[in-house]
């Protein structure tokens, strides 16, 4: 790759940010103008990186005027912990389902926790404003929403099960999944996660993306907030398709020179509003900023809507190592190479990027040498062992035994018993059965 001047780079985020600074002042200000006349003052190169950051900046207004009676998160809606909140829907029901409680809400819409009483199961409900729903088109997009994520099947992406309307109101049904998400793992921890186990999760989301990716989906708004812990399977699930874009057929449904996404996590490509370029490359652009934020404790790009995009186009975060020296080489360089400025030189899929997760993971494994382990490495060896069950789905044999082979690198009880007691088991024997406990 090309070195770059970084004064260059960062003066170019600085004007960037200066004319969004402008641009919002003159909105709240009453005076409205349109995104090109704020164009006429920056060069040719950096016009198509400015009208991408204005049209976000005007999106999040836009937002925030039809918002106003309510505190509008940052993070899009999800299907996680209870936010108390008045509404008209709670105790009511919509279709056949009993509305409990609001668990979340956002620009786009809300979600409910409902009771199925055919089923009887607890279920999380995402409804759209009707006043953003202002025509067929955003009508089409939150349906679009349903087909996207009901079109793949994997136990690390939350299912939907049905889409229908109810008295005019469309709405979808998805799983309830009461666990946090990573935003709020992330933000209740004083350290970054283990590198071990931020490989682990990174791993596991990308494999549920390749299978998205399989089926010509694209996320487009892959986040922290969108990346639920399920306490009942203990595993990870992606959540939110509602950004999603089908590779075929539906593509050129999104207009060129909008911004759609989360400016922190977006590709490059994403936030030039270059809409032709973003796909599963964009995804693993994401996925490489989240394993950098797992590791290092805060985000490659920061600052003001114009600063973030102009960073995450033109500016090189610092590496994970200088942040924390401690990082693994290997670990560090597979996220250098996901968050790559040119699509071209990522990983070539999230196929490849789990595998080479993989690989470093098996690696993690020193050759045990006899007579070396010691009792007190007994306790620190559970410990870690606990923490990748906390992360991976006990019931998924294969995984497990890999995270089990990285959990534990130094070993008296042969790895047959590790697998045994991962799987529930309470006791084993080199060579007689075993059983469940």
């Amino acid at each position: 790759m090309q070195p770059f001047d970084e004064s260059v780079r960062l003066t170019v985020a600085q004007r960037i940010d200066s004319v969004c600074d402008r641009f919002e002042a003159d909105w709240k200000a009453g005076r409205r103008q349109p995104v090109e006349s704020y164009l006429r003052d920056v060069t040719p190169a950096e016009r198509d990186t400015l009208q991408a950051a204005l049209l976000a900046v005007q999106e999040e207004l836009e937002k925030q005027s039809r918002s106003a009676e309510t505190s509008v998160s940052q993070d899009s809606v999800r299907t996680g912990a209870h936010q108390p909140g008045s509404d008209d829907l709670i105790g009511g029901r919509l279709g056949r389902f009993e509305i409990l409680a609001l668990l979340g809400q956002g620009a786009f819409g809300k979600v409910y926790k409902a009771r199925d009483p055919q089923l009887e199961r607890d279920v999380a409900i995402k409804v759209p404003r009707l006043e953003v729903l202002g025509g067929q088109v955003d009508l089409h997009r939150f349906l679009r929403e349903a087909r996207s994520a009901a079109a793949i099947q994997h136990p690390n992406i939350c299912p939907v099960h049905e889409v229908g309307p109810a008295g005019g109101q469309p709405y979808i049904v998805m799983a309830f999944l009461s666990g946090k998400s990573l935003a709020e793992y992330l933000k209740g921890r004083d350290k970054p996660l283990p590198q071990k186990q931020a490989a682990l999760i990174v791993r596991k989301l990308a494999l549920a993306l390749h299978a998205a990716h399989e089926k010509g989906v694209v996320h487009r708004d892959l986040k922290p907030a969108n990346i639920l812990f399920d306490p009942g399977r203990k595993d990870v699930v992606i959540t939110d398709f509602g950004l999603a874009v089908r590779t075929s057929g539906d593509a050129r449904q999104t207009h060129s020179g909008v911004l759609v996404g989360t400016p922190a996590y977006m590709a490059p490509e994403q936030a030039r509003g270059d809409v032709k370029n973003v796909g599963p490359l964009s995804d693993i652009f994401a996925l490489g900023v989240i394993l950098y934020e797992m590791l290092t404790g805060r985000r490659p790009f920061e600052g003001s809507l114009g600063e973030v995009l102009g960073q995450v186009q033109h500016v090189e975060p610092p590496s994970v190592r200088s942040l924390s020296p401690a990082i693994d080489e290997r670990l560090a360089t597979i996220c250098r190479q996901a968050m790559a400025k040119a699509p071209k030189e990522r990983f070539p899929s999230m196929k490849a990027l789990a595998a080479a997760l993989e690989a470093y993971l098996k690696d993690q494994a020193p050759a045990h040498t006899p007579g070396k382990q010691t009792d007190a490495a007994q306790p620190e060896q559970s410990a870690d062992l606990a923490q990748i069950l906390r992360v991976l789905s006990a019931d998924r044999r294969a995984e497990t035994e890999a995270a089990v082979e990285a959990a534990a690198p130094i070993r008296r009880t042969s790895p047959v018993c590790y697998v045994a007691m991962s799987r529930g088991y309470r006791a084993c024997a080199a060579s007689g059965p075993m059983h469940r406990g």
